[in-house]
């Protein structure tokens, strides 16, 4: 790819092109935040990992089993756009006291989220617990990571 259309493409994301390496006479580059990138190197390893640790944002989708077929799509459009944002988004299905007699609807909803936005991020955990009886469902999903071409 050449250097001119590398860069445009970084720019329209707001990133800079890093070089990274420069092996056999190819030059190896990377779209990244360059300010991010030299206060990583400098305040160490072991602080990024803290900091990542307390700015992740998990955004939570509660849908029941007697959920309308408008409000659930409304939910799942809000947690398609969480994910475009690059945030983790955790659905969950809550079973209420009149809700009890309705597992398999709710079964039926959770796997109808995780199919709906299983194109916008990945599914990392898909949980479904039975407590006598007192059951809870649980999906979190990871936004799909930005790759960035580089020139040669």
């Amino acid at each position: 790819m050449p250097a001119r259309d590398a860069l445009r493409m970084v720019r329209s994301e707001g990133l800079n092109l890093v070089q990274v390496s420069l092996r056999t006479g190819i030059p190896l580059c990377k779209g990244l935040d360059f300010r991010q990138y030299l206060l990583n190197q400098k305040i160490g390893p072991e602080i990024v990992e803290k900091t990542k640790a307390t700015n992740l944002k998990v955004k939570e989708v509660r849908i029941s089993p007697a959920i309308d077929e408008r409000d659930m799509e409304r939910l799942l459009v809000n947690g398609q756009k969480f994910l475009e944002r690059s945030m983790d988004v955790k659905v969950n299905v809550h079973f209420k006291p009149q809700h009890r007699g309705m597992y398999q609807e709710g079964i039926n909803k959770l796997d109808k989220a995780a199919s709906v936005l299983k194109e916008f991020g990945t599914i990392e955990n898909y949980k479904y617990r039975d407590i006598k009886r007192d059951v809870d469902g649980k999906i979190l999903f990871k936004p799909l990571s930005f790759m960035v071409k580089c020139p040669r």
